[in-house]
């Protein structure tokens, strides 16, 4: 495997994590109710709820 097509997978990985971590963070932010477990991953994500 060549350092281009290596550096290029790394960046697509990264930013494929990227994005599905967004999708989770609009998705927990958006329910109304959340469980316990749900708010431990936002808070030891650093994701701030928003003011209700």
């Amino acid at each position: 495997m060549d350092k281009e097509f290596f550096d290029q997978n790394h960046r697509q990985i990264w930013h494929n994590c990227d994005v599905e971590l967004e999708a989770r963070k609009v998705g927990l932010i958006a329910k109304t109710t959340l469980t316990k477990d749900e708010v431990i991953e936002l808070r030891e994500l650093k994701i701030e709820l928003p003011a209700v």
